[in-house]
């Protein structure tokens, strides 16, 4: 690969071969005692400076030129022969920022892109940054596969606050953070008479320590008057810290929607702005909150009920997830205002491509925001939006889905990553008010007979006519209930949506603590608790943050509560590997005592992954048993790390494929018992594992065998036994119980059917379970009765149990309490000729094993006659196969050895949703 790339314009060639991905450099942060939210632990921090500081300490050089011609930056650059020295410019030809570096007398342009999802990345490289402050910072530290790594800059000015994360935290940051509005109106009185400062770089400065403007704070804190101050001496709405998160956004997720009502209809905040880590809205975050004033207040000012995040869920999808399904249910269902645009004016039935070209070619007088809409030629179910921007005509396809959630309309229309939309009118009112994802918003729509219309005179773009909110309702028998009313059309210029009930028992969702804010919160501020029926996991949103030392780290695991280990405390050494949620490194943890411990930790690679990491922490801290992987916190730094316990050994899989003959009857009984005590543990817990594998079975020693990878686990409600998923994603079929794939269902009896396959990896020294067969074919045979054969160190009594725990009927499974008594028996008795006690389970009959012709594995002449519920049809295979789609690899689990038999298989399907008739299939 070459080292460096010379530049001769402003557009850098991209190299041909794959680049690592940058890792950022975690930077110290001091140890605090106070108690984080999740928004707050995740978001990266850096010492707080004040101006005071030496210039050669804050994190924004001033090595920004503005939008200085390249002939001038040439010039600059060439005052100083020193390799390394760089500056940064916007290119006006471009529209780009530009990194310009000299190394070896000669001059390199590195275009800098924005990306659509709020990221900077450098031309040429993988790595992304929220802000070019950062990206300067590691190309400083290393070259990046750039010529070199950069020096001191050319000195200029300080770079504008939308193009970095951190800055400097001045007196006014102080002051909003204490809600003082007299300490706020006096500085800016001061600031306003001197000449030297500039009054918008002071008002839109972001601290040092969380990358908040003085706005964002004020919007975390509820500072209604200070937040009305500051819009008043032009603060910036829409300015990012450094979680992503907007002023907005910050307001919601605290349920102040005082402060987002001030936001959006003062400061015309943009309710479209997604979180470039997790793609998350503010109606998002106010969604799986259950923050229902807040998502009212969006609601009315036009924020899109149907926007989708970077997993490509939407608002009601996370609230499902949290446990507020009435909420979800409502959102889901939400009926907007009639739109106000009509397709005689932009829609042109027939237009080909070629006409097209001639409409925007032929007129002179077209502006930027001219518009129309014409059918596809690709498919019947797509369209074209044609957009003019800058002499050039831009096409975005516009794409129908079917959308059953609603119950006025089955399919809705959207562009790219953009929000759904019931229909071809509301999309077009949508982008006529954000160009959200579009470089400009909708103006003039073009008719089929060439008349303009100017439709931003027709949609009002600042107060709010969707016509539906949340009305707190007061009720003896139930308690306090949310439920959706038509807004009056007197207050509201009259447009209305439909009424569409909805109510929130106390006893049915999770409420967290009532905001201090009073009338301006929502009922329900958190998810903490546990849902009485729904099953849903007490974490993410709701989760408290304990700040402490390292003294009592080894007591932590079992306790419910995450502890926030300081970062200082911890050195990385060399990476082992992935895990579900990012990489894994081995490392050491400093103890306040003056002990370095070894220990594994588990880096966030992703950070649209936050709330899923941290869900996975939290249900570790409340498992302290010997054979699960023990958690001693998670550590907070520009990335997210959780601090588990090292085993040594590495994978039990990769154990087995690496010493095979190591690997005995009586360690595989012993693993075997020990597997089964960890999850009978988990089973009284109510936990399901949901991903149990002799891949996720850690050895911290040849003899003690550990649990590991809480990623997919759920917690499971008091009346129920089972958890039912809500969201797609890659799942590992071939470990998966019939009734996880057909119905996402998850219970301690799927567990069950995983540990059997995990059985079989073990007795079968590591092989791939169902060779090369596809997922297709395996629920094909699981449905004709077929299973995995036996293995070859498994004698009857193990392969008995195995087929025990495949029984097609959930109920006709043994508990893990039971296979731990016939494994510890087993384990006692390797040699001896002792019978294993029985298991006995209802309806479950000794399994009758035939060879199978193709040599695949054994069929189990009761199998196929379990049905998984009384209620439930297992489908016909022929469902499956016409229904079900995997991803692009058919072959996706393929029997592979060596080392890359350790890869995971999972299968990205989608489940079917089964429509159960009279008996027929």
């Amino acid at each position: 690969m070459p080292q460096h790339r010379k530049q001769v314009n402003d557009n850098c060639n991209v190299l041909n071969q794959p680049l690592p991905r940058v890792i950022h450099r975690p930077i110290p942060i001091t140890a605090s005692s106070v108690v984080l939210s999740p928004f707050e632990l995740v978001t990266p921090r850096m010492p707080v400076r004040t101006v005071a500081d030496p210039p050669e300490m804050v994190p924004s050089s001033h090595w920004f030129h503005g939008n200085i011609s390249r002939e001038d930056t040439e010039r600059l650059l060439k005052h100083h022969l020193q390799n390394g020295t760089f500056l940064i410019r916007f290119s006006i030809s471009t529209h780009k920022y530009v990194l310009s570096v000299i190394y070896n007398q000669q001059l390199y342009h590195y275009p800098i892109e924005e990306l659509s999802d709020g990221f900077y990345q450098v031309n040429g490289t993988n790595a992304k940054y929220l802000g070019i402050d950062l990206l300067v910072s590691e190309f400083r530290r290393a070259n990046n596969c750039i010529v070199c790594s950069l020096g001191k800059p050319v000195p200029g000015l300080r770079p504008p606050p939308h193009i970095t994360v951190y800055g400097v935290t001045n007196d006014l940051h102080h002051a909003v953070r204490k809600a003082n509005l007299k300490g706020v109106r006096d500085l800016f009185t001061r600031v306003s008479s001197m000449e030297v400062t500039s009054l918008s770089d002071y008002v839109n400065e972001k601290s040092a320590d969380s990358g908040a403007t003085p706005l964002i704070e004020a919007a975390k804190t509820g500072s209604n008057d200070i937040v009305r101050l500051l819009l008043e001496h032009n603060a910036s709405v829409n300015l990012r810290d450094c979680g992503g998160f907007t002023a907005l956004h910050r307001a919601c997720q605290k349920s102040f929607a005082h402060v987002a009502e001030t936001l959006l209809r003062v400061g015309r905040a943009n309710p479209q702005i997604k979180c470039p880590f997790s793609g998350n809205t503010a109606l998002h975050e106010a969604a799986m909150l259950g923050h229902a004033d807040c998502v009212n207040c969006l609601l009315r000012y036009h924020a899109a009920p149907w926007a989708r995040n970077a997993e490509a869920e939407m608002p009601f999808e996370l609230a499902l997830r949290y446990g507020f399904a009435d909420l979800a249910a409502a959102l889901a269902g939400y009926k907007p205002a009639p739109a106000i645009t009509v397709q005689n004016d932009w829609y042109h039935p027939s237009l080909s491509k070629s006409e097209t070209d001639k409409i925007f070619s032929n007129c002179s007088t077209i502006k930027d925001g001219a518009f129309l809409i014409r059918r596809s030629s690709q498919s019947e179910r797509k369209f074209v939006l044609v957009l003019y921007y800058q002499h050039q005509t831009l096409k975005y396809q516009i794409e129908v889905v079917d959308f059953s959630f609603h119950m006025d309309t089955k399919e809705a229309y959207f562009i790219d990553k953009g929000p759904l939309h019931l229909s071809l009118e509301h999309l077009v009112e949508h982008y006529s008010r954000f160009a959200d994802g579009i470089p400009v918003r909708l103006h003039y729509a073009i008719s089929p007979s060439g008349r303009v219309t100017n439709i931003e005179q027709l949609v009002p773009h600042n107060l709010d006519n969707h016509g539906q909110e949340l009305r707190k309702i007061e009720s003896s028998a139930v308690g306090d209930a949310w439920a959706l009313r038509t807004i009056s059309s007197s207050l509201h210029g009259g447009r209305m949506g439909a009424p569409l009930s909805m109510s929130i028992a106390k006893g049915a969702s999770r409420h967290g603590q009532k905001s201090n804010q009073g009338k301006h919160s929502s009922s329900s501020s958190g998810v903490s608790g546990m849902s009485s029926g729904g099953g849903l996991l007490p974490v993410a949103a709701g989760l408290q943050l304990t700040s402490s030392g390292t003294s009592c780290i080894g007591s932590t695991s079992g306790s419910g509560e995450l502890r926030l280990i300081p970062s200082d405390a911890v050195i990385l050494l060399y990476r082992l590997g992935e895990g579900e949620f990012g990489e894994v490194y081995r490392g050491r943890l400093h103890l306040d005592n003056g002990i370095v411990q070894e220990v594994a930790v588990k880096v966030l690679v992703q950070p649209s992954q936050r709330l899923d990491f941290l869900k996975e922490a939290t249900i570790m801290m409340q498992l302290s048993h010997p054979h699960i992987v023990t958690i001693y916190g998670v550590c907070e730094n520009k990335r997210l790390m959780m601090i588990l316990e090292l085993a040594e050994l590495g994978s039990l899989l990769d154990y087995l494929l690496d010493y095979p003959e190591k690997c005995q009857l009586p360690e595989l009984y012993n693993w075997s018992m020990q597997i089964a005590s960890g999850m009978s543990f988990l089973e009284s817990a109510r936990f399901v594992h949901r991903d149990l594998a002799c891949r996720n079975v850690l050895l911290s020693n040849h003899s003690c065998a550990k649990i590991s990878d809480f990623g997919l686990s759920r917690a499971v409600g008091v009346e129920s036994d089972y958890y039912k998923a809500t969201q797609r994603g890659k799942w590992p079929v071939k470990w998966y119980a019939p009734e996880s794939i057909y119905y996402k269902t998850f219970s301690h009896a799927s567990d069950v059917w995983s540990f059997g396959i995990c059985l079989w990896e073990m007795f079968s020294l590591g092989e791939h379970p169902y060779a090369d067969q596809d997922s297709f074919e395996v629920l094909r045979q699981i449905e004709e009765g077929v299973r995995l054969p036996k293995p070859h160190l498994a004698n009857d009594d193990v392969f008995a149990i195995m087929h025990d725990c495949w029984a097609y009927n959930p109920d006709a499974r043994p508990t893990f309490a039971q296979l731990l008594a016939v494994f510890q028996h087993l384990a006692t008795n390797v040699y001896e000729n002792v019978e294993p006690p029985e298991v006995v389970v209802p309806g479950n009959a000794n399994p009758s094993c035939k060879a199978v012709k193709n040599g695949i594995g054994c069929h189990n002449n009761n199998t196929k006659n379990n049905n998984i519920s009384s209620s439930t049809t297992a489908p016909h295979p022929s469902i499956v196969t016409t229904t079900m789609a995997t991803s692009t690899n058919q072959n996706d689990n393929q029997h592979i050895s060596g080392n890359d038999r350790r890869q995971t298989n999972c299968t990205n399907i989608r489940i079917p949703n089964l429509v159960q008739t009279n008996g027929s299939s």
